[in-house]
């Protein structure tokens, strides 16, 4: 039973009732979920439009979690000045787990029966035991697993923003596993649709809108049938917008309308359409920095940031590399690292986080000819593969891959020895082949492993077409 299912029956056993406002708060006092009456703030501390201080008596202790730990005024009796100004008749807080309180009042309508308030505590173990399941599936969770106090942070942070609606904001450099944070939120989520995840800076700027928001039949050139976008296709679940600073200025206009209307509209078309999506952005730019140089808008800024989450890089959590080395030992594909090898992917800087640490162990899985691995990682870390008992065409690119990692070009390695036909075109699919399974199948990164500049990638793409070039899969 998922978390939006269980909101969704908590609302559905109160709905009759009337109920003023449903709110989930952490015991950090921070507002999660609300239902019903407009409510303002962050925190219970700095919130209006419910009865705080009964919400600090709870933060406070007053009630504690046990099957008879509800905090409940039948009549009125005892409340606080804010909740007789909002005229509530009956006031339930009650925690469900050790991280989360359910607060619900009726307003000045009918009172909870007794059977419906032990529906609700039924319904609060049950949200308990839920939170209990997703902090297990997290003690394995790619990417974020792990002892250090960051892990946790992040482990933490997902499993309270979740349950919220409002858009998510990750922050880290690339490869620290950003991608994986937001798979995690949709899924914790529970909500019932698609996880979409848009890659921008691999859709041409020119098609992004039609592509985010789908077009009309004949709306422009090439527009030859009605077509959904990515939002479309992400209804009811979660839109994930990899590098986000990449949209264009009247995207991230339409961008901010979708997340504060909850509507957009077809390309080519007037009608405007609701949307029932969860908008999760990440970057590894300083979007401050783009704000000021006009590069991004701060209004969308500031609706993307309402919950943020920085996701450091490895070279700062090295403490979490042993639980990543185990969790990715499938990767090695059956052959083992011994203690000098564990030492050395320990001390190593990782400019590639988490993304490089997995290419590395793919690349020794691959290259290595002995089942334990202990000082030869260092030749997996340098790009330097072992090439005795390698064939000439295997010989050939791992060569190719030496003079990438050494900091040659694609254009200088592949591209001229290519039209020079001194490599063909099976070899060059295998070069992208491999580039595209250590940079899990994003040309982007694909470029920059080949050391290419950002206002190449285009050019890098051109070529890959023009040529019929694509990595085989």
């Amino acid at each position: 039973m998922m978390i939006e299912t269980l909101k969704n029956m908590v609302w559905d056993c109160i709905k009759d009732k009337d109920v003023a406002l449903f709110m989930i708060f952490s015991n950090e006092g921070e507002i999660l979920y609300h239902r019903g009456r407009a409510v303002k703030g962050r925190t219970i501390a700095e919130g209006k439009g419910f009865c705080r201080s009964h919400c600090l008596e709870a933060l406070k202790g007053k009630c504690g979690i046990g099957a008879e730990s509800c905090l409940v005024n039948l009549n009125g009796n005892g409340f606080s000045e804010s909740a007789q100004l909002l005229q509530v008749k009956q006031l339930l807080v009650f925690p469900v787990s050790a991280d989360l309180f359910f607060y619900l009042d009726s307003g000045g309508s009918e009172m909870f029966r007794e059977k419906e308030i032990s529906e609700l505590k039924i319904l609060g173990r049950h949200f308990s035991r839920q939170i209990k399941e997703i902090k297990k599936c997290e003690q394995g969770a790619e990417g974020i697993s792990g002892r250090s106090e960051a892990a946790e942070r992040i482990r933490s942070l997902v499993r309270k923003y979740a349950i919220v609606d409002e858009p998510v904001l990750l922050l880290g450099e690339t490869g620290v596993g950003k991608n994986r944070v937001a798979e995690l939120i949709h899924k914790y989520s529970g909500r019932k649709g698609d996880f979409v995840s848009v890659h921008t800076p691999g859709v041409s700027k020119d098609l992004f809108e039609s592509q985010l928001f789908g077009h009309r039949k004949g709306s422009f050139t090439g527009a030859i049938a009605d077509t959904s976008g990515y939002v479309a296709r992400a209804e009811g679940g979660t839109l994930f917008l990899d590098e986000i600073s990449e949209l264009s200025s009247e995207v991230q206009a339409k961008l901010l309308r979708l997340i504060d209307a909850k509507s957009y509209t077809r390309l080519g078309e007037a009608v405007e359409r609701r949307a029932d999506v969860r908008i999760v952005a990440a970057t590894n730019k300083d979007l401050r920095k783009l704000i000021a140089e006009n590069h991004f808008r701060e209004d969308l800024y500031f609706r993307l940031n309402v919950l943020p989450i920085h996701v450091p890089p490895l070279r700062e959590r090295r403490e979490d590399i042993r639980d990543l080395l185990d969790e990715f030992a499938g990767k090695l594909k059956g052959k083992k690292l011994g203690r000098e090898a564990v030492r050395v992917l320990i001390n190593y800087s990782w400019p590639g986080n988490i993304r490089e640490l997995k290419s590395v162990l793919i690349r020794a899985g691959i290259n290595s000819e002995i089942d334990e691995i202990n000082g030869e990682i260092r030749n997996y870390l340098e790009g330097k593969f072992p090439l005795q008992g390698a064939s000439e065409k295997d010989a050939k690119i791992n060569r190719i891959w030496q003079d990438l990692r050494e900091g040659r070009t694609f254009w200088e390695v592949i591209k001229k020895p290519y039209l020079k036909r001194d490599l063909n075109r099976h070899e060059v699919q295998t070069i992208l082949s491999q580039g595209l399974n250590e940079c899990e199948y994003k040309y982007k990164y694909v470029a920059k492993l080949f050391n290419l500049k950002d206002r190449e990638y285009h050019r890098f793409m051109s070529f890959l077409h023009d040529n019929e070039l694509k990595g085989n899969s």
